[in-house]
């Protein structure tokens, strides 16, 4: 039976409101089911920002005695400060970041739509198809609201991909305007937060730099390696002031990559750059 482009749109349209009405249903369900109040982790995050506010020291307060921190993967902690000097209390605190959580992968959509065209998927079914799965998956939602750093990540990686072919293609345009220049530094940025959260990030970067490679696409590879340095320096730096001691014992590709940063690697970097 042959369908009109009218009856498509009205058929597409009501498949993205049904989807997005589940993700609000699904969001509710989380917080019914008070998940984000059950989640170990969260604890050990919430109790370095309060170590930091209380003492000026990043330990985890949540031990006895308190203890160094564990994993260099520690972005949710700056949240929390964030949030706690706005003055939310530490319950407070977990449920803005389940909502910073939600709205980042709701906003993920848009990245994914335009990765997805670019990688050929034009027609429209399949890619509502795509988006309402990705939008009202509840097996998802499990993982992405979980007040600490797995659901930023998982969300802004997708921006990250999306404004690192954005920035590729840009690298082929000599324009030197406004707008090329940010297409050129979104990546940088969301590199240099993204690390914090996930080391996933370096592998992100990593890749594109790959690709690059393999396809020959040298004019641009310059650019992939500067956006990987650029990470690996925003990951490294703080940890200059920070005891890592906790670290080292339960990553010793982590130290090896310290070792490195801490015979000047930082100080010859930015000299040849500056």
């Amino acid at each position: 039976m042959k369908v009109s482009s009218n009856m498509k749109r009205l058929l597409i349209l009501s498949y993205g409101i049904g989807v997005f009405a589940l993700s609000v249903y699904l969001l509710y369900f989380y917080f019914k089911q008070n998940s984000y109040v059950l989640q170990e982790d969260c604890s050990y995050y919430m109790a370095i920002a309060d170590s930091i506010i209380q003492s000026g020291k990043m330990l985890n307060i949540s031990t006895i005695p308190a203890g160094p921190v564990t994993t260099p993967q520690n972005g949710v902690v700056a949240l929390h400060l964030i949030l706690s000097l706005l003055g939310f209390a530490p319950e407070d605190r977990l449920i803005a970041i389940v909502f910073i959580n939600y709205f980042l992968h709701i906003s993920a959509v848009y990245p994914l739509y335009k990765i997805a065209r670019c990688a050929g998927l034009t027609q429209a079914l399949p890619l509502a198809s795509l988006l309402g799965l990705y939008i009202g998956a509840f097996n998802l939602y499990r993982f992405q609201l979980i007040p600490f750093n797995d659901g930023i990540f998982n969300s802004l990686s997708l921006w990250l991909v999306y404004y690192l072919l954005v920035a590729i293609d840009a690298v082929e345009n000599k324009q030197s305007n406004s707008l090329r220049k940010i297409e050129l530094l979104l990546p940088m940025v969301l590199a240099a937060i993204l690390v914090h959260f996930r080391l996933q990030t370096l592998f992100v970067v990593g890749a594109a730099l790959l690709t690059l490679v393999l396809t020959k696409k040298y004019n641009r590879v310059m650019y992939a390696v500067g956006l990987l340095l650029v990470a690996l320096v925003s990951l490294l730096l703080p940890y200059k002031w920070i005891d890592i001691s906790g670290i080292s014992a339960t990553s010793g590709l982590w130290m090896s990559a310290y070792g490195v940063f801490n015979h000047d690697f930082l100080a010859k970097l930015l000299s040849k750059m500056c």
